[in-house]
Parts: C-alpha cells; sequence; structure tokens
C-alpha cells in the first residue's frame, strides 16, 4: 500500500511521487482544529518518500483525518437515515 501523487514532485521537487506509510498516530482531542475547534479524535497517518536523496526537499509526508461525534452535517444525517 502506497500513497502516489505528482504534487510533491512538481511543487516541492520531491526526488519520489510515491509515498509508503509508515505508521499512524491517534490524537484526542486532535492537535488541529477546524474553524478554531478541536474535533473528538484526529488520525495521523505518516509516509516515508519511496526514494530520496540527501538534497530532496520533501523525503516524509502527513495526512491528518478528523472525527467528532458531534458536529456533523444534517444533510449528510438526513440521507444516510433514509439510505438505512
Amino acid at each position: 500500500m502506497y500513497f502516489d501523487s505528482k504534487y510533491a514532485e512538481i511543487n516541492y521537487d520531491a526526488a519520489a511521487s510515491k509515498f509508503i506509510p509508515t505508521h499512524v498516530v491517534f490524537k484526542s482531542p486532535s492537535e488541529h482544529t477546524i474553524n478554531g475547534h478541536h474535533m473528538d479524535l484526529e488520525m495521523q497517518v505518516y509516509h516515508k518518500a519511496e526514494s530520496h536523496n540527501d538534497t530532496a526537499k520533501i523525503k516524509y509526508g502527513a495526512i491528518a483525518i478528523l472525527f467528532s461525534v458531534e458536529e456533523f452535517d444534517a444533510a449528510i444525517d438526513a440521507v444516510s437515515n433514509k439510505t438505512m
């Protein structure tokens, strides 16, 4: 499994476009905020470039996903209840 994107190559002169996940970290409450509000849980997935050299600007990447048990979109909730 890996994350493949040309974004790092095009915008940051990365030596690779393939990033392999190395570990996952969970934080509660979230480390980051959305509109100034911490969420109940944050999952951070860290990645390492498949290949890089000593001069590469990008060797690692991370993706954070925030979860909340109280903040939700009522329109999405209404659709979910109709399909159940």
